[in-house]
């Protein structure tokens, strides 16, 4: 991208647009396994603004590809998810967590950083761009079960792209919240199962030695 046409795009962004957006996305409950609505919402604000979005999934988890100018040689993704981890304690909530409300410059709302918000910012992308004649193809994956491992969402994404049902990316920009830094590595994880043998004892019952 030129920086002509780079400056054009940043000229076109719009943040009350943002927050509108994001507003929709919080108001629609979605903690993870619940997702099926707020998924279907996020399709018709981005079909409101001219850019068709397919599902892809199981039909109550179901992800969306959107994308722009697909016979482009380069394809940029950006990725991000919309389900939300529950509500522990709703009496700890100085305010409603599924009515957005914007304050002081912050959204307050569950999910609003972690993180509608931000793929808002991605629908709002697709919108600026969409008659931009950009040399590049750019898409948004939108997924649910990220807070629960991912079985659901970008690991299906992947098992597509790997058996070649879904275009390869050439780059893809994770919109986590990161305090406006780049992060070009993220923790993996491992997990394993060991079994000891002996007897079971705990300093906090017992002064019996253990294994």
């Amino acid at each position: 991208m030129d920086q002509t046409v780079l400056s054009e795009a940043l000229s076109r962004i719009d943040e009350a647009r943002i927050v509108d957006l994001a507003k929709e996305l919080v108001r629609v409950p979605s903690v993870s396994g619940e997702e099926r609505a707020v998924m279907h919402r996020a399709r018709e604000l981005l079909e409101a603004v001219g850019v068709e979005a397919e599902f892809h999934g199981s039909e109550e988890r179901p992800i969306i590809n959107a994308v722009l100018n697909p016979g482009a040689e380069r394809l940029l993704v950006f990725n991000g998810h919309l389900d939300v981890v529950p509500i522990a304690k709703s009496d700890a909530w100085t305010k409603a967590p599924w009515d957005p409300v914007l304050e002081d410059g912050r959204l307050y709302g569950r999910g609003a950083s972690d993180m509608k918000s931000s793929c808002a910012v991605m629908i709002h992308v697709l919108e600026i761009l969409k008659d931009m004649g950009l040399p590049l193809t750019v898409g948004v994956h939108l997924v649910p079960d990220e807070e629960r491992g991912a079985a659901f969402g970008s690991k299906v994404l992947v098992e597509k792209i790997t058996r070649g049902e879904m275009r390869r990316p050439d780059y893809v920009v994770i919109g986590e919240q990161s305090n406006l830094k780049v992060r070009v590595a993220e923790r993996g994880m491992f997990g394993f199962q060991v079994k000891f043998y002996g007897r079971a004892a705990h300093t906090a019952a017992s002064r019996t030695t253990g294994i």
